[in-house]
């Protein structure tokens, strides 16, 4: 299309720009990429208390700095909730949501996202299989290879742990730390 556009100054005299402009329709609608969690892994945990969830979208031509993007997720009472903050991430949008959960116990759920970019298109809903896990691990014993070891020994640490969920992380913090499977 054309927009022309006009300008005359004091002196009567009159000037006119016609630049072509193209515009192009957005009606790709955003899709997730990947949701995540503070715990790594590949299956989403979360736990009575706090939690938060992380969505990566591709928004496909608009942005969604409107922050259009709701969770619905039933052992927590959330529907069509608005995600707490969404950024621009690169070539994506991520959108976090912070809730709590008060549900104990284990369990599988799916949780739902959905969005809609700044151009209005709304996606179809993304579903989310994920695990509640509110009993905590207990430890039955650790043992070390060492009773003192010096900078250059190698320490190894065996703990033997039991949990009702199939995954069980252990984080080792000191100074040089490094680990191996």
């Amino acid at each position: 299309i054309k927009i022309p556009f006009y300008a005359q100054d004091n002196g009567g005299n009159e000037g006119t720009y016609s630049p072509t402009v193209t515009l192009t329709k957005d009606d790709t609608a955003p899709a997730v990429v990947q949701t995540y969690n503070e715990v790594s892994g590949e299956e989403l945990y979360f736990k009575s208390g706090t939690n938060s969830l992380y969505a990566d979208f591709d928004p496909t031509g608009s942005s969604m700095s409107y922050g259009h993007a709701y969770l619905t997720f039933g052992l927590s009472s959330l529907s069509q909730e608005d995600a707490t903050s969404c950024w621009e991430n690169g070539s994506y949008w991520t959108c976090v949501w912070n809730f709590s959960m008060s549900y104990s116990g284990t369990a599988d759920s799916t949780i739902t996202i959905d969005a809609i970019d700044d151009a209005g298109n709304e996606m179809e809903s993304y579903d989310v299989d994920v695990q509640t896990d509110s009993t905590e691990p207990e430890i039955v014993s650790m043992e070390t290879s060492l009773d003192c070891p010096t900078g250059s020994d190698t320490l190894e640490v065996t703990i033997n742990a039991t949990d009702d969920s199939d995954h069980l992380y252990v984080s080792l913090y000191g100074e040089n730390v490094r680990t191996s499977n």
